[in-house]
Formats: structure tokens, C-alpha cells, sequence
């Protein structure tokens, strides 16, 4: 893996044999959307990368941006998806596989001095951009947080992740991955625990009946929340109530 100065100084006779066959070629920066995991995401990210591009130009552009020159006969999405695939087989586990960020940028000049300022240009507005969406999970993750305390106090509501990512503004899979990580649980057993917490209290300490209690926790279909009951807590909602007495 080449150092900021190794790549920038191998590019020019790389950019030069290129051009001279006529093969097109552009710049792919990469880096992540998440500068608060628990492992070290910069090594991991380059030893994935040593393997995905084993036989292409790439360097270390910056504490947690990569680079690799991508030649017009590879598919810079197939070459992304084997660097995840990479990164997951280290990992061990998908859900903590970092939010990669890309971009793809062209290379102008012929001298060195020119390359290297093209480079430096790139890095530039990658970086920008890459702060910009950092500064925006940073205020999804307020929201989040906002959410996740709303489904604890009203699981009674009709909760929809699709109306949920829309009403914020971020992609389902974002949404579901931040909440993953921010709390170890998806958005939809965060709802179902919220709803048994609530029913559980309600048979415990109140006299309504078993549809009464479903409804009041957002459960449209009693059958269903019967099912669920036994299946979450290893016994039905009246040997429950019969216990708590």
C-alpha cells in the first residue's frame, strides 16, 4: 500500500502507458461514513483493499481516504462489492461491515507537477463532500435517538420503516443500519420488545381483555399478538396475567 507520495509519484508512467494504448482510466477514492467504530476501520479497509485490487495502482491518500486508479475494462461496482466482500470475510460479521464512501474522479495533465495538483484537487472535494455526509449522520443519529425513545413511549402506533426512513429523509437500509449500530437491535425488534413490555404491564396491572390490550399496542390482529406473546415470552398473555397476580 503506497503513501500519499508513492502514488502520486507512480502515477504519471502508470497514466502514461494507459493513454498510449488508449484505455480510459479514472480516479477512485475511498473512505467510510463512520469515525466511531470500535476497530481500527483504516487497517482493515487497507488490507481488504491489498486483495480487491491486488494487480491496480492504489495508495493511502490521507488518514481514512484510499485511492486506486480503476482502467476502463473494470467495473468500478463489481471491484466495490469485492472490497465489501473482502472486508466482511475479515469482519466475520456483515453488520459491521463500515458505510463505504466513493467517488470517482478524472485525472487531468501529463507532468508529474500536474498530476499531483489534479490528485490534490480530488482529494479536496472527496473530503468536503465525505464531511458534509458525516455532518448529515450526525443529525440522523439525533433523530434516531428521537425515534427510538417515541417507539418506547408509543408502541401503540402503527410503525412503518418505509414511512419512518421517508418522514427522515435517509434510505431504508441507512436507516436500518444506523439504528443497528447506535443501538445493537433492529428498528423492528426495538417495536416488538416496546409492544411485549407494554402488554406485559397492561395484563399485570389492569383488567382489560386480551384484544384490548392488542389493540392498545398496536396489534390490529389479536391472533397475531397472541402468537407473538407465546413466541417472546414462552407462555401465553393469560398464563402471564395468571402468574403476575
Amino acid at each position: 500500500m503506497l503513501n500519499k507520495r508513492g502514488f502520486t509519484e507512480a502515477l504519471p508512467g502508470t497514466l502514461n502507458e494507459l493513454r498510449k494504448s488508449g484505455k480510459g482510466h479514472c480516479l477512485l477514492l475511498i473512505s467510510w461514513l463512520d469515525d466511531t467504530a470500535a476497530y481500527d476501520v483504516a487497517g482493515i479497509v487497507a488490507n481488504a483493499l491489498k486483495k480487491a485490487a491486488a494487480n491496480q495502482l492504489c495508495g493511502r491518500l490521507g488518514e481514512n481516504i484510499f485511492s486506486v486508479l480503476m482502467r476502463s475494462e473494470n467495473d468500478t461496482e463489481l471491484f466495490i462489492t469485492e472490497l465489501k466482500n473482502e472486508l466482511t470475510a475479515t469482519l466475520g460479521n456483515p453488520a459491521l461491515l463500515p458505510e463505504l464512501f466513493t467517488g470517482e474522479y478524472e485525472i487531468s495533465g501529463k507532468l508529474p507537477s500536474e498530476i499531483e495538483r489534479s490528485v490534490d484537487d480530488d482529494y479536496r472535494i472527496f473530503s468536503e463532500k465525505r464531511s458534509n455526509e458525516l455532518n448529515k449522520n450526525y443529525t440522523y443519529r439525533e433523530q434516531i435517538y428521537s425515534l427510538r425513545r417515541e417507539i418506547i413511549t408509543k408502541p401503540q402506533l402503527d410503525w412503518n420503516i418505509p414511512d419512518i426512513s421517508r418522514k427522515l429523509g435517509i434510505s431504508k437500509t441507512h436507516l436500518q443500519r444506523l439504528y443497528k449500530e447506535l443501538f445493537s437491535t433492529s428498528i423492528k425488534d426495538d417495536i416488538i420488545l416496546s409492544r411485549m413490555n407494554r402488554a406485559m404491564q397492561l395484563l399485570a396491572h389492569t383488567d382489560l381483555r386480551v384484544q384490548e390490550i392488542a389493540e392498545q399496542c398496536g396489534y390490529k390482529n389479536e391472533n397475531h399478538f397472541m402468537r407473538q406473546f407465546k413466541e417472546k415470552n414462552g407462555m401465553t398473555a393469560l398464563q402471564y396475567r395468571k402468574n403476575s397476580v
